[in-house]
């Protein structure tokens, strides 16, 4: 079998199926491949959360924050599902300051709390006196798996051809454009392909000739039982000291961890 499209998207995480969403959106004739099912947990959009901040070191990120915000409350609407939950974002430590700083020249907002308004805000945290915590109110959680799944849906709404569990062995090029080649040897031809498939990308990419030097990483994530009764939590990042999840014996060191807020 052989079909004609106008792009081919490889990989349905959340940039493949972001991707496949805006090609159809914009009336383009869109097919995406993905090799296992919508939301799986194998790559890197896998688990239920990922943090949404507004807190980076460079201002141009922080200007992007905000229609990214948009971008994410029309996925909402456009889904039915709620998507991103706001509970605050606090940057605990020296990256906290850096992170003002590129806040202040983007002209946006932003507030320092002391340790003890912030554990005041959310009993669950533990702050050593004099460390400094940013809080930036339009911080949040987003449900990773959830998303993907959403963005598909409604990419397949708009009129992409959405296929699971289907691989693709090989990229090649063909005059003006590429055809697709798949395990069950059926071929896809687009004027161009866009390759979002994460640690499968580098192999892929080399059937087209194109050889980078991509390393995929196992990234562990670890969740911890709080002592006492649960708290709601702000995400936190970047942090530089000591945070307690709520006794000295569980003491650690955190770097960014995304926190999953209540749900109803």
């Amino acid at each position: 079998m052989s079909e004609q499209y106008d792009a081919i998207v490889v990989g349905g995480g959340v940039m493949g199926t972001a991707t496949a969403l805006e090609l159809a959106n914009r009336g383009r004739h869109t097919l995406l491949l993905e090799r296992f099912a919508f939301g799986h947990a194998r790559g890197s959009s896998g688990g239920p959360t990922r943090i949404f901040r507004f807190t980076y070191e460079h201002p141009d990120y922080v200007r992007m924050a905000g229609p990214a915000l948009d971008a994410w409350r029309e996925l909402e609407d456009a889904s039915g599902e709620r998507l991103l939950y706001t509970t605050g974002g606090i940057d605990i430590g020296e990256g906290g300051r850096r992170s003002a700083d590129a806040r202040v020249a983007a002209g946006a907002p932003f507030a320092w709390l002391t340790p003890e308004a912030t554990m005041e805000r959310w009993p669950g945290l533990v702050i050593a006196p004099g460390t400094p915590v940013l809080l930036q109110e339009q911080g949040g959680v987003c449900m990773a798996e959830r998303t993907v799944r959403a963005q598909a849906r409604v990419a397949m709404d708009a009129g992409a051809t959405m296929r699971e569990e289907t691989v693709v062995r090989a990229i090649d090029r063909r005059g003006d454009g590429v055809q697709l080649t798949t395990d069950r040897g059926d071929t896809y031809t687009a004027p161009v392909a866009v390759v979002t498939a994460g640690p499968w990308a580098g192999p892929l990419l080399r059937t087209a000739g194109i050889d980078l030097p991509l390393v995929p990483s196992f990234e562990q994530v670890t969740y911890c039982r709080l002592a006492g009764e649960p708290h709601p939590f702000p995400h936190h990042h970047r942090l530089v000291g000591r945070i307690d999840a709520g006794s000295p014996e569980r003491r650690r060191r955190i770097d960014e961890r995304p926190v999953c807020p209540a749900q109803p």
